[in-house]
């Protein structure tokens, strides 16, 4: 995980500056060992020079010192900056994840309440056939004894539209015929008097 990580970071960090502060503890007690020559006691200029010495390493024990305080304020900032962000980024996973959850059950109680109502509707059709079936059926039955009666009239009743369409047929040829004669008579007496016209014009 990444807080583990700048945890780690920051435990190095301290052993490192504790490490330092160490060294520069001893720094001057060796700068004096170091500027002792053998077998004789120190000079003024040896003290002067192992003072500076010290105080030199204890600037730049300093100084480390520091550097570990800023590494130790970035990785503490660094260690804020990936918490917040992995939080942030967990709480967002989680509401996409509550979405889709919702999304799932909604799409869940929508299917099953269209199976619900297509398993009533085909119910209901169902149960409408069998009524509609059933009373055809008694309908059929009780018209059976009835068919033979009926088509017995059926046939006398085309029967008699047949005699009565001949009697149409037969008069409508009739009054053709004499509606022909009429005006055949009145072409011939048209065509007479067209003649009788000519002639007395020619006389």
């Amino acid at each position: 995980r990444p807080e583990h990580a700048v945890a780690g970071c920051a435990e190095r960090t301290a052993g490192l500056r504790r490490s330092m502060s160490s060294h520069a503890s001893f720094a001057p007690a060796q700068s004096l060992a170091m500027t002792k020559p053998i077998g004789g006691a120190a000079t003024t200029n040896d003290i002067v020079s192992a003072h500076k010495s010290g105080k030199k390493k204890q600037s730049t024990a300093a100084r480390l010192n520091a550097l570990v305080d800023q590494f130790q304020a970035f990785y503490g900032g660094l260690e804020h900056d990936v918490i917040a962000e992995h939080e942030d980024q967990e709480d967002k996973l989680a509401t996409v994840e509550r979405y889709v959850l919702r999304l799932q059950k909604s799409l869940v109680v929508e299917q099953t309440r269209r199976i619900e109502m297509l398993d009533h509707v085909e119910n209901n059709l169902k149960q409408q056939f069998e009524a509609v079936w059933v009373r055809n059926k008694a309908q059929m039955e009780a018209l059976k004894p009835e068919i033979p009666k009926r088509i017995v009239q059926w046939h006398a009743r085309l029967g008699a539209d047949e005699e009565i369409m001949e009697e149409e047929r037969v008069a409508r040829k009739i009054a053709i015929e004499k509606e022909r004669l009429r005006l055949l008579k009145q072409l011939d007496d048209f065509q007479e008097r067209l003649e009788i016209e000519k002639v007395e014009r020619l006389e």
